[in-house]
């Protein structure tokens, strides 16, 4: 819940511009690998794994890590340090009367949202259509899911590479957005057909619904400057578990309805 807000706030205080929406991209891969473990690793193994990486992380925080670098890599973040100490209210106040902020909250929440839920109900949406072969529905079930991923992992890194050498925030967002629509209607089209054209659509389906993560975290930033963008990163953040819980809970009622 609290991760998927630091990256754009991380990102922008240590790297330069020319290379911040690639490390946030990185950073949302890390989350996605994370997903990627809980497909092939045993639940008890998963989480020693996770308990020593938490614990790792947090000892080289602690004795290794300053809080910020001795000098802004950047001009922009110099001038962040520079002024006073926002009213984190007021910066609040001012976000959500930006409407720009507000289509992009509403959009980004809907994209991530489907993305949470379908990732969620998988295995329920494979048993819905393959009824009398549950086995078979759960193993393609499992497959997908870590495709799903697999696709995501590179959608992040090669949209976050796009933006840092284009800097087009709009027109790559817009982009991908649509493109997360299209592949989602392939996926709805083929998903009872034969499990390797499942394959090749979800993959597509992750790659664009996934690259949409970060290139939705670095247009936030650029459209709500010069708020603090661990707080624009937040917004987005709850609107996706919002849409997520809702579109969730829509999607498991038409799944079980009688």
């Amino acid at each position: 819940m609290h991760i998927p807000r630091i990256p754009p706030y991380l990102a922008a205080s240590w790297f330069s511009s020319n290379s911040v929406s690639t490390v946030t991209a990185i950073a949302v891969f890390g989350n996605q690998a994370s997903w990627y473990c809980t497909w092939i690793f045993d639940t008890k193994i998963l989480y020693y794994v996770v308990a020593f990486v938490c614990i790792s992380c947090f000892i080289a925080m602690v004795i290794v890590f300053q809080r910020l670098p001795p000098t802004p890599p950047s001009r922009a973040q110099e001038i962040a340090l520079q002024r006073s100490e926002q009213n984190y209210v007021q910066t609040l106040k001012r976000l959500l009367t930006n409407r720009w902020f507000l289509l992009l909250l509403l959009s980004y929440g809907l994209n991530t949202g489907t993305f949470y839920s379908i990732s969620t109900l998988l295995n329920p949406i494979y048993m819905w259509y393959f009824d009398k072969k549950t086995d078979q529905a759960s193993t393609y079930a499992g497959t997908i899911g870590m495709l799903l991923v697999i696709g995501g992992i590179f959608g992040s890194l090669l949209g976050g590479y796009i933006l840092d050498k284009t800097k087009a925030y709009k027109t790559v967002t817009f982009g991908v957005y649509v493109l997360s629509f299209l592949s989602m209607v392939l996926f709805i089209s083929t998903i009872s057909l034969h499990q390797y054209v499942a394959f090749v659509t979800m993959t597509i389906v992750g790659f664009f619904m996934t690259g949409y993560l970060p290139v939705g975290f670095e247009y936030g930033v650029e459209i709500t400057y010069p708020e603090n963008e661990a707080i624009s990163s937040s917004l987005l953040n709850v609107s996706a578990q919002i849409f997520g819980l809702c579109i969730t809970q829509l999607q498991e009622y038409l799944i079980f309805k009688k």
